[in-house]
């Protein structure tokens, strides 16, 4: 199963948290596209809290196997805290 909240000019990184909270009890959910959204970009300029609660909840997910963040400006912190989270899952 897939979902697909790609080209969301308008999505906020506290939208991530949403989608976090969503992942945390996925069990059927394998592919999420979130990139060309407005991460990090505009009045959003800080999306670090929301990729910290996403990364959380992908070390607790099981189902999900694929997730797209391209095309979103996340900056280096946000590159840090996904590499943290990649690196906690052996997928360095």
């Amino acid at each position: 199963m897939a979902l697909s909240n790609r080209y969301c000019v308008r999505f906020p990184s506290s939208g991530l948290g949403t989608i976090a909270d969503g992942l945390q009890t996925n069990t059927g959910l394998q592919m999420l596209h979130l990139n060309f959204n407005s991460i990090g970009i505009g009045t959003d300029v800080m999306p670090e809290a929301g990729l910290r609660k996403l990364g959380e909840a992908l070390l607790r997910n099981t189902a999900l196997t694929i997730l797209y963040l391209g095309a979103n400006h996340i900056g280096d912190k946000g590159a840090e805290i996904l590499a943290d989270v990649y690196s906690r899952l052996g997928l360095d």
